[in-house]
């Protein structure tokens, strides 16, 4: 019998006393059942002893793992710590202003510069900093333009007081559809836009002083060809003028070219708008041009839509007109195709340059030498001719894709390029080249400047 229960039986009935069988028998039950209980509190004790002991180890274990991790976030910690000093030591000591923003706009970090070349105090959002400036840069269009495009956006030169300053706003992004912020630098361009003025003043003043003796001598030479003519020595006196001719005439063109990239970079270009139809202008210019054409046997085709009408110069517009057709005339091979399009411009190219309102997109493709790949990005700028119709011994001065671009910015346009040409690949002899150039309906005028000269279209810029 188990020992508690024979304990309290003798405390009870003494030792001495018998106990019934019937009892007995259910004292033997009660007692097996003590008897079961230690065992299994037995059991549980060495169950209890080892799940402590593993989960005491596991603790244990627990316990390193958990201080190792934080010897590594101690570590990484310090190392982002050491990082971000280091990036903003470096912001700091930008001679460009730098303005990081959250997604909201609220002003994440700005360095010294920012607020010396802006002369304003620090702002806890770009709205508040636009308040400040007096919303004379329109920073906060600028930058929510960006985060809605998610495209870098520029814009040079702007004038603010006495300084001229650039802007540069570019979207912080973690994937190509999210972003988390954007960056926006400023950059003290006075100097830089100071020399090109002084550039652009010598150029304009250059060439005034050497388009009068020119014309003098473009005028001499004209009224000694008339002199001789039916004399003897016509053939030869006439063979020389006609060099001095083609020479002087070249020369004006490269005259008449520099005063008229000098009076835009001066913003000296006078804009007087007047009602027109882009069409018909457009077939004048390619009237004008048809000897040359004829004279490559070159195919012309022209695509023009409905409602061409629009109010614009058409001295500017004959220039770029001119400008890019004479372009594809003479980098097309003979029997070239040249194909011209005017059109209402569709939402998406719309969208690409970020324009609104009423636009016509104009396009010329040709079917001739192309622009190398790794010179496209020059094509644009000043003097610039690519190597592969250097080599073609092909007259120009580098300067007619640079005065279409200014005058065509001039006027609230875009214009840009692809090449290979839209019917042609980069595997051909002759890839060609489509410009595009997109202009709004209706210019703003501007009466202060000089008007661009279309006389002598044979004064050709490209």
């Amino acid at each position: 019998m188990h020992r508690i229960l024979l304990r309290q039986i003798e405390r009870s009935l003494g030792t001495d006393r018998e106990i019934p069988a019937d009892f007995q028998k259910l004292l033997n039950l009660i007692s097996d059942t003590y008897e079961h209980f230690d065992e299994d509190r037995d059991l549980l004790d060495r169950s209890l002893s080892l799940s402590s002991a593993e989960f005491l180890e596991k603790s244990r274990k627990l316990m390193e793992a958990k201080e190792k991790v934080e010897d590594m976030v101690r570590e990484r910690t310090q190392e982002l710590r050491e990082t971000q000093a280091r990036l903003i030591a470096s912001i700091e000591s930008l001679s460009l202003g730098f303005l990081i923003l959250d997604n909201d706009g609220d002003v994440f970090h700005v360095n010294k510069m920012f607020n010396q070349i802006l002369e304003v105090k620090y702002a806890k959002d770009i709205d508040t900093i636009d308040t400040l400036l007096k919303n004379r840069l329109g920073l906060a269009e600028l930058f929510r333009k960006a985060q809605s495009t998610k495209q870098s956006i520029s814009s040079k030169n702007i004038q603010y007081g006495q300084k001229a300053v650039s802007i540069f706003v570019t979207p912080i992004t973690l994937i190509p559809t999210e972003t988390i912020g954007a960056v926006i630098v400023i950059e003290d361009s006075t100097k830089e836009k100071q020399i090109d003025k002084a550039k652009s003043e010598f150029v304009s003043m250059a060439s005034h002083q050497l388009r009068t003796p020119l014309t003098i001598v473009k005028w001499h030479v004209e009224a000694l060809k008339k002199k001789i003519l039916g004399k003897d020595f016509e053939s030869v006196v006439k063979k020389n003028a006609d060099h001095i001719e083609v020479g002087t005439k070249r020369m004006i063109a490269l005259v008449q070219a520099l005063l008229n990239a000098s009076r835009i970079e001066l913003g000296k270009l006078a804009i007087i708008p007047e009602k027109m139809d882009l069409g018909e202008l457009c077939n004048t210019v390619v009237e004008e041009l048809s000897q040359e054409i004829k004279g490559k046997d070159i195919a012309v085709a022209l695509n023009f839509g409905k409602d061409l009408k629009m109010e614009a110069d058409p001295n500017i517009l004959t220039i770029i007109l001119q400008n890019l057709l004479t372009n594809a005339i003479k980098y097309t091979q003979d029997k070239g195709r040249i194909t011209i399009s005017i059109d209402a411009p569709d939402q998406k190219t719309l969208d690409y340059n970020g324009a609104s309102g009423n636009f016509l997109l104009f396009k010329i493709t040709d079917t001739g030498y192309g622009i190398p790949k790794d010179e496209q990005p020059k094509i644009f700028t000043k003097l610039f001719r690519a190597d592969n119709v250097k080599l073609l011994k092909l007259g120009g001065t580098g300067l007619g894709l640079y005065i279409t671009k200014s005058i065509v910015e001039t006027t609230g346009g875009k214009i840009w390029f692809s090449s290979p040409s839209e019917d042609s690949d980069a595997s051909s002899q002759y890839p060609g080249a489509t410009f595009y150039v997109l202009l709004p309906k209706k210019w703003n005028l501007r009466k202060d400047g000089s008007s661009l000269n279309t006389e002598n279209n044979d004064l050709l810029y490209t």
